[in-house]
């Protein structure tokens, strides 16, 4: 099964990394918009045993060339399946992802088979590519800003850090999903998660 390897980071602007993307030759690849609905059972076994089950909807705001034809991963909608963090240095979990012709219909059979919708979250996204890794610059609604660095192996991320002069910086092992269950646990937070 195909595995997800992936750092993510607090940023306070994403300013620095852009510069510092493009003065190492990173290529800006598109700006889009992303509303992730997730969904478990009743009983929230899946939040519990720290998988997840997620319908995205993306919708491309700006693309590197003046060729609007559309990327395979830009205005789409894809139902993806996370399975439980795995050992490692850096976020490593089973992902099993597919396209879906429409996110109405998708939701709606979720529910037919049991699962019902849990939170919404919002985010622009810039994906960038350095190397072998999808560098990408995010500003979730209700959290903040964020850098999430995903490669082939903890090497090829390593050297990303390195690049980008985040090597020291403290990660974040959750997901945004699990942050925001955090954040809302949390009584002296100004934000509040949207659920559904």
């Amino acid at each position: 099964m195909p595995i997800e390897i992936e750092v993510k980071l607090r940023v306070a602007s994403h300013d620095e990394l852009r510069a510092r993307l493009a003065a190492c030759h990173g290529t800006f690849v598109e700006a889009v918009v992303e509303v992730d609905r997730f969904f478990d059972r009743p009983d929230g076994a899946l939040r519990r045993e720290r998988r997840g089950l997620r319908l995205r909807e993306r919708r491309r705001l700006q693309q590197a060339t003046a060729d609007q034809t559309a990327s395979a991963d830009s205005n789409r909608v894809t139902l993806t399946y996370k399975g439980p963090p795995q050992a490692g240095p850096y976020k490593s979990r089973e992902e099993i992802e597919t396209g879906v012709a429409e996110a109405t219909a998708a939701a709606a059979l979720l529910n037919a088979l049991g699962f019902h919708e849990t939170l919404m979250v919002q985010k622009q996204r810039e994906r960038w590519r350095w190397g072998d890794c999808a560098v990408e610059l995010d500003d979730v609604v209700g959290l903040g800003r964020f850098v999430e660095i995903e490669g082939p192996h903890t090497h090829a991320i390593d050297a990303a850090l390195a690049t980008l002069g985040l090597s020291g910086a403290d990660h974040i092992a959750m997901s945004y999903a699990e942050l925001f269950a955090t954040t809302a646990a949390d009584s002296t937070s100004p934000w509040t998660p949207t659920p559904y």
